[in-house]
């Protein structure tokens, strides 16, 4: 049923969702500070960074394994490969204004329901 699911293909998806998810949340990030002017710093607590930190090695790790199990898609790129995605999953995660709020706020109403 899924043998078009090869893990080229599996990797591309996965890629391609990253690659939009980091520039609308580039867009997002420039909108909340160049258009709509700086809102102020904003300190973040040891729960909501232990969070971030979570979701960081969480999403890295899926990302590594991905990379990992797709052996022959990336020969011999799996380490600028990986880095380019380390280097993506850390803006989002921690520099990035508008998706470390968008993280944050959904794994805190998840816990306020519990």
């Amino acid at each position: 049923m899924l043998e078009f699911l090869t893990d080229e293909v599996a990797l591309a998806i996965s890629h391609a969702i990253l690659l939009l998810t980091l520039i609308y949340a580039f867009a997002k990030a420039f909108q909340i500070r160049f258009i709509r002017g700086w809102p102020g710093v904003v300190g973040r607590g040891e729960n909501s960074m232990g969070m971030l930190a979570g979701g960081f090695a969480t999403t890295l790790g899926v990302f590594a394994l991905l990379l990992e199990l797709s052996n022959h898609a990336l020969e011999g790129r799996k380490s600028l490969v990986m880095l380019g995605d380390f280097g993506a999953l850390l803006y989002l995660f921690f520099f990035n204004t508008w998706f470390r709020n968008q993280i944050v706020g959904r794994f805190s109403a998840r816990h306020n329901e519990s």
